[in-house]
């Protein structure tokens, strides 16, 4: 019997839990629309102060869910973050060393934090969704890496 072979992305993305960052961007707005409608309504100006800054704040949940992402390609971990400052570490897989944390709301949901230790330095990014899946994923990764004969080597 043939040995088939089973192939993966090379490249795979992971973000944070979308349903929390959807209900924090419609509280964000609906606050915001509470201020606009009292500024209508009573019509004093400095109710406008305050949907702006409900305003500001809901374009940085914004900006940092999309800033906020874990990459994970054939060889290495790409913890991208920030966003004014946008930070990126690339860890090779076959030295990882990693820990997942998770709340009960976040086992339920299949959301977690990932905390990466790298030279004394920890990175954590969190609620990160599909953690089992990239946790299934690193282990798979590193298997193959370890597995891997000792002239193979990677992207050739």
């Amino acid at each position: 019997m043939a040995a088939t072979t089973i192939s993966r992305q090379t490249e795979i993305l992971f973000r944070p839990y979308l349903p929390w960052f959807v209900i924090r961007l419609t509280l964000l707005l609906s606050l915001a629309l509470w201020f606009l409608g009292s500024a209508l309504l009573l019509g004093e100006s400095r109710w406008l102060f305050g949907a702006g800054l409900i305003i500001a704040i809901a374009i940085a949940v914004v900006l940092s869910h999309l800033a906020h992402a874990i990459i994970i390609t054939d060889v290495s971990l790409i913890c991208r973050r920030g966003v004014i400052r946008v930070r990126e570490s690339v860890i090779p897989i076959s030295r990882l060393d990693y820990e997942i944390r998770q709340t009960l709301p976040g086992r339920l949901l299949g959301y977690g934090t990932v905390r990466i230790y790298l030279n004394g330095t920890t990175i954590a990014i969190p609620h990160i969704a599909a953690i089992r899946t990239l946790q299934a994923e690193i282990t798979h990764r590193q298997a193959d890496i370890l597995l891997a004969p000792s002239n193979w080597r990677l992207g050739s």
